[in-house]
């Protein structure tokens, strides 16, 4: 009996799929027929794409998908995202329950209006709309109303017309989740008294124009199965922002009333809490106590005051997410109490912990941790503690997430030295951190180029990285196209600055003309350049101030404006030796002080005539060597080269069609 291999079983290549990234399944698509009817459904689950000219675009950067692609994948397709309506979706998506909708604030005819694509897509549960204009929204609501499925509504950059406002809340009825950020409400909006939003369990309430923060209260009072609650209750009255809604200053922020009604178990499931704004301390307190169990919880305005995490003590074994601001050596202490004592943990940003704090406090029992943000601070005679840290942070194998970012607290002139990412201090015991997405630091000279180097062998699924890098500006950009050929797609390093000692460069075609100008401004004194085709206005002026050293210069002109600047370069640089660069719209006659001149070599695409060659016997009395095309006849061929030979010259005639093709090709092109 024949062995069965695991991958030929349909559900061992499920089970896979979820786990791979959208380059690695397009790869499996290519193995067999199976594994292409297997995998495809995993390519086309979540699509993104914007109006281009060529078509829809997957994101700006990639190829456009045919619109006939996307019709042929529809049935795929449950997760969509387009930026820019491109407005010819004449066509359903059987299955799609997910629209995200980024409009760019254009007016659109009426044929290309969004709302019929909605009204076909009866599936949908979420729906996210971002900066729609008035003339748009104008059927939306009607067609939200019809949704038969729908549980999730975000809007943001919104406004909601006084005709609608009713609509939008029997929409809400209805919703599971709902999101609002920058939303224009008319004035006195409140839904009615007898409205119930039963169904919510979470809300996100941001910056609200023209509701005050009384009436956004009553509305979440309404909501009496909240689980999770973000609110930053500041009335707005007037913005000016760049989609036509105006925001003036906030109004005043009273949260007492509600601090006391959580405390009287208004929302007896709320669990999850996010502010912004002047909340109190003993507000803070409170909330915290009035609720039954906190998993989820941002007190990260300077709150993390010694009362409030006496408060949030007793919720220590269920917290799952806590944002806190520690800028005191006793917010330290509580945050090293925190680590300790918080199995559940999986999302921690929390400023600044000192190392001695770490060290000498209990092992972690947060391991399940995926994101940390926090910043390990030393002193100038704790460097020996690095290492230590490092044995730490390596027992937290499903982060990966990574934040070092360093704020303004006043321990920072005792302890000013952040944990350093390099492979000295012990960044090798993080080699099994697998799971690790992104990393960030703002911490200067924490990281040198060991330190991504590193990363990038060990940490294989790493997608995102900014850093404080101590590398010069060269480096710097070839570690940025390393990582991108990796596919890691956010990378932002900012170097030191460093290149005084650099004096010569060759780039080759990879090289963009803003990364050649950031080169040339830090080089101290450039003399040997090769630039490829970077050469432009922009490369010209950075490279001006260099213009009396410049010894060897090879440049690639292909426009009339490139010429010129070509032209002005010969005129600026005495201490030249060599220039390789391109075409000049001068007359050959302007070279007749190029007395030295003994070999001459045409470009491919370049042809001299005989009054050129003869010009050149005249004038380049030292020339010995002409490699060239000849637009010329064979007779009048065989007589220059006859005249070359009697003066000792090497004439060199490049293969070319006969004059009558060569027009002809011409003018069929």
């Amino acid at each position: 009996m024949s062995k069965i291999n695991p991958l030929d079983l349909p559900e061992i290549r499920l089970s896979i799929a979820q786990h791979l990234k959208k380059r690695d399944l397009a790869r499996c698509l290519r193995v067999c027929w199976s594994w292409h009817d297997t995998f495809l459904p995993f390519v086309w689950e979540r699509v993104s794409v914007c109006k281009s000219s060529s078509g829809v675009k997957q994101s700006p950067s990639q190829d456009p998908i045919p619109p006939k692609t996307l019709h042929s994948h529809r049935h795929l397709i449950k997760n969509l995202r387009i930026v820019d309506w491109p407005g010819y979706y004449p066509f359903a998506f059987p299955r799609l329950q997910t629209l995200s909708f980024h409009f760019n604030g254009k007016t659109l005819s009426p044929a290309n209006y969004p709302a019929p694509f909605i009204k076909r897509n009866q599936s949908l549960v979420k729906l996210h709309l971002w900066k729609l204009n008035i003339d748009i929204k104008e059927r939306v609501w009607k067609v939200l109303q019809k949704l038969p499925h729908l549980r999730e509504l975000s809007l943001g950059m919104f406004g909601i017309d006084e005709d609608d406002i009713v609509r939008f809340w029997t929409i809400c009825e209805n919703l599971e989740r709902l999101i609002l950020k920058f939303v224009s409400f008319p004035p006195g909006s409140t839904p009615h008294a007898s409205m119930s939003f039963r169904n919510i369990r979470e809300l996100q309430l941001h910056y609200m124009i023209r509701m005050k923060e009384e009436e956004q209260f009553r509305f979440i009072s309404a909501c009496p199965n909240l689980e999770d609650l973000t609110w930053n209750p500041s009335g707005i009255e007037h913005l000016e922002l760049d989609h036509g809604l105006e925001v003036d200053e906030a109004l005043g922020s009273p949260f007492e009333e509600f601090a006391k009604e959580v405390a009287r178990k208004r929302w007896p499931r709320l669990t999850s809490f996010r502010r912004e704004g002047q909340w109190t301390e003993e507000d803070t307190c409170l909330i915290i106590e009035g609720m039954q169990r906190v998993k989820k919880i941002d007190l990260d305005d300077n709150m993390f005051t010694p009362l409030v995490f006496q408060a949030l003590q007793r919720h220590f074994k269920h917290l799952v997410e806590l944002q806190i601001e520690t800028s005191n050596e006793v917010a330290s202490k509580q945050l090293q109490i925190i680590l300790c004592s918080c199995p559940a943990l999986k999302t921690l940003l929390g400023g600044s912990v000192l190392a001695k704090d770490v060290v000498e406090g209990k092992p972690w029992v947060c391991l399940s941790l995926e994101t940390l943000g926090i910043c390990i601070m030393f002193n100038d005679t704790e460097q020996h503690l690095q290492p230590l840290i490092f044995e730490g942070l390596a027992k937290l194998t499903r982060l990966e997430r990574l934040y070092s970012w360093t704020t303004e607290a006043p321990f920072q002139e005792k302890y000013p030295v952040p944990l350093q990412f390099c492979l000295e201090s012990g960044l090798d015991a993080l080699s099994d951190l697998r799971r690790m997405v992104s990393f960030i630091t703002n911490c200067r000279k924490s990281l040198g180029e060991d330190g991504l180097r590193w990363m990038l062998v060990h940490w294989k699924e790493l997608v995102s990285v900014s850093a404080e890098v101590d590398i010069d500006d060269i480096m710097k950009i070839e570690l940025q196209n390393l990582f991108k050929s990796h596919g890691i797609k956010r990378i932002k390093l900012n170097s030191n600055g460093n290149m005084q000692r650099l004096t010569s460069l060759t780039l080759d075609a990879q090289w963009t003309e803003e990364d050649t100008c950031l080169i040339i401004e830090g080089m101290q004194r450039v003399v040997k350049i090769d630039l490829f085709d970077t050469f432009g206005p922009l490369t010209f002026q950075a490279l001006q101030r260099h213009f009396n050293n410049l010894v060897e210069l090879e440049v690639e002109t292909s426009s009339e404006a490139a010429s010129k600047l070509l032209q002005n370069i010969m005129c600026s640089c005495p201490a030249l030796k060599m220039l390789k660069g391109g075409s000049v719209l001068s007359g050959l006659d302007a070279l007749s002080g190029l007395w030295r001149m003994v070999s001459f070599t045409a470009g491919f695409d370049e042809y001299l005539g005989e009054d050129e060659l003869r010009w050149m016997l005249v004038h380049w009395k030292e020339l010995t060597c002409v490699s060239t095309k000849l637009d010329v006849d064979d007779i009048t061929k065989i007589e220059l080269e006859n005249l070359f030979k009697s003066r000792g010259i090497d004439l060199r005639t490049k293969h070319m069609l006969p004059a009558s093709i060569r027009d002809y090709l011409t003018d069929y092109r």
